[in-house]
């Protein structure tokens, strides 16, 4: 859950300058915070009437947003706590990825343009977290800094995440929008015949740790995807990562108490409020691209 801090005039009505009888709303952004409501964010409206007259504009105020239809859940006359401010005197009013309405032939709401919606605001997030931001930058010095010590990199992963593991590994591989020299890159569990063979022989907990105990080394980086972080085959390939010697990072949801979390030098966990297994696997696949693009500059 994300809190959002959203002014009343000038940002979901026209700003009329004290006569607040005739604000028109913006109903195209009204329905883009009712969206933001019914996903299960909070939602506080806040506004600045009457602080100049001290006239006491509550109740109207109130009773207009019910009548334009919005949803939240707390009313601030002044400036309230939250993670995230949107407002027609702040920079982020007009870059703010406000809804465009699509309309489909039948006259609802478009769930097509609500899903790329929520894709397009997961993003946003991600671009505002400082901290974040810096994880993933360190995370592709830590690769390229391997890459030039004659180390390789390791990718692992269950179901969509071992599919994002296959995929950044062959970027390293073949080329990321530019050419250069292959990058040591593998996908561990790529070889269905070691892989059957392991999970029928010692079970699948050991399939990707025995593939590492046979092909790593001291010089290697292990990066592990998983939305969970609580898969039990990537927690047992973290801990013969830490035995063998090589350093490792989870690139995971927004959990960071995870089993996991505990067993990485460097965890990259997904922005808050996107919880559902497909949001935070479009932002790591993302990850994997940047990361990729920073692992691969010095040998370009």
């Amino acid at each position: 859950m994300i809190k959002y801090a959203i002014d009343i005039d000038g940002t979901i009505c026209d700003n009329t300058w004290g006569n607040y009888e005739e604000a028109v709303p913006n109903l195209e952004r009204i329905d883009y915070i009712n969206y933001l409501y019914e996903s299960g964010n909070e939602i506080k409206m806040f506004t600045a009437r009457g602080s100049a007259t001290k006239k006491d504009w509550f109740e109207f105020t109130k009773k207009q947003l019910e009548s334009w239809g919005l949803k939240y859940h707390h009313l601030i006359m002044g400036k309230p706590d939250a993670d995230i401010f949107i407002d027609d005197k702040a920079i982020n009013d007009s870059f703010w990825l406000w809804k465009k309405q699509k309309i489909s032939n039948t006259g609802k709401n478009s769930k097509v343009s609500k899903f790329f919606d929520r894709v397009a605001i997961s993003f946003n997030h991600i671009s505002q977290d400082v901290d974040l931001l810096d994880k993933i930058e360190l995370l592709g010095r830590n690769l390229s800094n391997t890459i030039s010590n004659r180390g390789k990199i390791f990718f692992a992963g269950n179901g969509g995440s071992f599919g994002d593991s296959q995929h950044i590994a062959a970027e390293f591989v073949a080329k990321l929008n530019i050419d250069r020299v292959p990058l040591p890159a593998i996908a561990l569990g790529t070889n269905t015949s070691s892989t059957t063979a392991i999970g029928n022989d010692y079970g699948y907990e050991q399939i990707f740790c025995r593939e590492l105990k046979a092909l790593g080394n001291k010089l290697d980086y292990l990066v592990v995807f998983s939305t969970s972080g609580e898969s039990k085959n990537i927690i047992s390939l973290q801990e013969i990562a830490k035995s063998i010697g090589i350093k490792s990072a989870l690139i995971t949801g927004p959990n960071k108490n995870s089993k996991a979390c505990k067993l990485s030098e460097l965890v990259l966990n997904t922005p808050e409020g996107f919880n559902d297994t497909a949001s935070i696997q479009h932002m790591h696949i993302a990850i994997g691209h940047y990361i990729c693009e920073v692992a691969q500059k010095p040998f370009i």
